[in-house]
């Protein structure tokens, strides 16, 4: 597939899309190449391994990987692939562990990734295994933002600081806004949706037209008379009257907002515990980040980071990766984000509203579970795949804020942000490696913005 079939599936300026997007097995190979093996990806948060000898598996792409603090505190990663037949070196979840050994053959390797040991070394290898060669392959790039660990296979990619751009302003609002930072509460749970990893990727990037449409019958058991719950139906009376933004940054990451204080927590059964927990805490995050992040702190919001690291930060407390195991099938993995200065009962609050609104079964996982899943399905037939998907809301209408980063649309419902995730979809697709890659809006309907 070359760079000129790839440039047709996408058209930024017009907002149409080729549903070969969501199925096609050419395209997803390519994936793997140019996208996971290329952007910065999420492993785990650095409170899942604070002592050394922890650790975490996780997934890079369909690259299986093994996240390890070291005795001296840094954080490594390795493939989780014995040198020795390619057998899965560690099987855990995680873990505590002062080496990792192979249960095939017994090959042991350090924490490090050196080879330690190999049974019956002498007897067998006559002083010919070259150990010093076969320790562990490494994910040559591991860095951390704010507790989030990220990894990046592609050496000549920019830094995760630079990757992220804009969006750190936004991921502070909610990882640093009260000292302390934040930690994961256990998980993730897992499980699998036959879908296109792309697909519940950009929902998370900010689509707040399915809000009020697809999640009615969830809104109207358990929003509380907020802002969420006034969407519900989405009639034009309600939507028009709901204040928010979407924002497109550079390298695809999307954001959306809806301002209203604390939409975020309507759907727990006791909204007054976090409530006073963040009327509490608004004066210092006001000092720490400034009047407009104390507004947004409480609020509801959604965010990508391109590609698959997904979050509703606020209230629900929810964060995602949507890791990719084939063109039409993805493993979901959740976690719930907390304060780690938060009270117990504030931490069981947000566990209580996870698991009720986006764990497994959730009340909402299972809407957007279903979308996902039967727009992957439709989108492979023969005739359907011959027409284009359209998603040109808001064309022309984001452009630069004089207080906040990237390319904005002030409003509940805009598209911006999934047109800028497929523009740079495009451009990792078609582009021979980093320095060929464009930092600039790659959304023609973005142009003029900061992003």
């Amino acid at each position: 597939m070359d760079a000129r079939e790839i440039g047709g599936l996408v058209d930024s300026a017009t907002g149409y899309q080729s549903r070969r997007l969501y199925h096609d097995p050419e395209i997803y190979q390519l994936e793997l190449q140019r996208v996971f093996a290329r952007s910065w990806l999420f492993l785990t948060h650095e409170s899942l391994i604070a002592g050394a000898g922890d650790f975490q598996t996780a997934l890079m792409g369909e690259d299986r990987v093994l996240v390890v603090r070291q005795t001296d505190g840094s954080i490594r990663a390795f493939i989780n692939s014995c040198q020795h037949r390619g057998n899965v070196l560690c099987h855990a979840d995680s873990g505590t562990a002062r080496a990792f050994t192979c249960n095939y053959h017994g090959w042991s390797y350090a924490l490090d990734g050196s080879l330690a040991a190999a049974p019956l070394e002498a007897e067998v290898y006559r002083g010919q295994l070259p150990k010093a060669q076969l320790g562990l392959i490494p994910v040559p790039r591991i860095a951390s933002y704010k507790g989030l660990v990220f990894g990046c296979f592609d050496q000549t990619a920019p830094s995760l600081t630079d990757y992220l751009g804009p969006m750190t302003w936004y991921l502070d609002t909610y990882l640093d806004a009260v000292p302390g930072g934040t930690e994961f509460l256990g998980g993730p749970m897992k499980y699998r949706v036959p879908c296109n990893w792309k697909l519940p990727a950009e929902n998370f990037a900010g689509d707040g037209y399915h809000v009020g449409w697809t999640h009615a019958a969830a809104l109207a058991i358990g929003a509380r008379d907020n802002v969420v719950g006034s969407m519900r139906g989405n009639s034009e009376q309600n939507v028009v009257a709901t204040g928010g933004l979407h924002v497109a940054t550079r390298h695809g990451h999307g954001f959306s907002l809806l301002e209203d204080g604390y939409s975020g927590i309507a759907l727990y059964d006791q909204p007054e515990v976090m409530a006073a927990w963040l009327t509490e805490n608004r004066p210092l995050v006001r000092e720490r980040l400034g009047d407009r992040r104390a507004q947004f702190f409480g609020s509801h919001c959604n965010l990508n980071l391109f590609p698959h690291f997904s979050a509703l930060p606020m209230g629900l407390n929810s964060f995602r990766v949507w890791h990719p195991r084939g063109p039409d099938e993805i493993e979901v993995w959740i976690w719930a984000l907390a304060y780690r200065q938060m009270p117990a009962e504030v931490k069981a609050a947000i566990r209580h509203a996870h698991m009720k609104t986006f764990g497994i079964a959730g009340l909402l996982e299972g809407d957007d579970t279903e979308n996902v899943q039967y727009a992957t399905d439709a989108c492979r037939g023969y005739v359907t795949r011959s027409h284009p998907v359209y998603c040109g809301m808001a064309l022309s209408r984001g452009g630069p804020h004089p207080e906040l980063p990237g390319t904005v649309h002030e409003g509940a419902i805009a598209e911006i942000a999934q047109r800028n995730f497929y523009g740079f979809w495009q451009q990792l697709m078609t582009a021979s490696d980093w320095s060929a890659l464009d930092a600039a809006p790659v959304d023609a309907s973005l142009a003029g913005g900061n992003a």
